[in-house]
């Protein structure tokens, strides 16, 4: 019986090794059916992003993404969530962005990404690329972000874009995170009204065209509490940067961080916040270099806080 059961184990597992092999042959083989259906227009998924045109450039992209999701379906999800995606019960939206495309009133929890990602998305997150109404929690992510000329805007560590009452606690960031576009940020490319970021720290390379922060590129009527930056942070264009240790473009509250790398940059930058809005920056601290203007000197400040930019 003993031997009966450990030749039953070699077998089963010699019959999942070679349908990973055959798999991996069809997606080869798929590829010239995913450059001609998207030629002729024929792939609904075409048009599944609405911020990215008809294009050669979006045809690259829409190859890559294919390439990524069918890996993320095939190792990352249970087979029965994959077989409900594949047969259309249901439809994982940017399966190409990290390890969840959109989180909606959900939980991610102990998660971590060490895989780059490329192409020209648009809300890209080493975990999720879109939370509206979520938890993230002890996760972490490792990997670059790198995005060209064209690719949309809304790239983090963590998070793309934040909607609601979404909180990311307790997660880091030492991937690099650079766009060519706008909102960059170590853990949250835009935190939007309601949304919260606490506990959180950035060790990675981050800049954007305009608005990159150490946290989060762009933060609207949001919170961002007990964080801290150590990464370089630069503007990816000469004049107006919007570039900060802690947040690109403010307009919330900021309680209780600090900065401790390097801002670069022409105009609007700061050790906190590079383009301050409104809003109220407590109890923070900066100890790191300031590269386009006067640093003016490091410190700590209550009820305000170094910025760039104010209106």
């Amino acid at each position: 019986n003993r031997g009966l059961s450990q030749a039953a184990k070699l077998y089963i597992l010699y019959r999942a090794s070679h349908t990973k092999i055959r798999e991996a042959k069809k997606l080869m083989m798929d590829v010239q059916e995913l450059v001609s259906s998207y030629l002729g227009q024929e792939d609904w998924r075409v048009n599944e992003n609405s911020n990215s045109g008809y294009s050669y450039a979006s045809l690259l992209n829409h190859v890559s993404g294919s390439v990524i999701a069918n890996y993320a379906l095939a190792n990352m999800y249970p087979p029965e969530i994959a077989e409900a995606h594949t047969s259309g019960d249901f439809h994982l939206h940017d399966l190409s962005c990290g390890i969840v495309g959109y989180c909606g009133k959900g939980t991610i929890t102990g998660c971590g990404n060490t895989g780059g990602i490329g192409g020209k998305p648009s809300k890209t997150g080493g975990i999720a690329g879109q939370a509206d109404d979520c938890q993230i929690a002890d996760c972490y992510n490792t990997g670059d972000l790198v995005l060209p000329w064209g690719a949309g805007d809304n790239n983090g560590g963590i998070a793309g874009l934040t909607y609601n009452a979404t909180l990311i606690t307790r997660c880091y960031n030492t991937g690099t995170v650079t766009v060519e576009g706008s909102q960059a940020g170590g853990i949250c490319g835009q935190l939007n009204a309601g949304a919260t970021i606490s506990s959180c720290y950035n060790a990675g390379k981050v800049g954007a065209k305009w608005n990159s922060g150490g946290i989060a590129g762009q933060s609207t009527d949001a919170e961002i509490i007990a964080c801290h930056n150590d990464g370089l942070i630069e503007s990816q264009t000469s004049g107006w940067a919007g570039a900060g240790g802690i947040c690109g473009f403010h307009k919330g509250t900021i309680t209780a961080c600090y900065h401790i790398g390097q801002v670069t940059g022409d105009s609007a930058i700061g050790a906190i916040v590079g383009e301050h809005n409104s809003g109220n920056i407590s109890y923070c601290y900066w100890n790191g270099d300031l590269e386009g203007i006067p640093a003016g000197g490091g410190g700590s400040q209550t009820g305000n806080a170094k910025f760039g930019a104010a209106w």
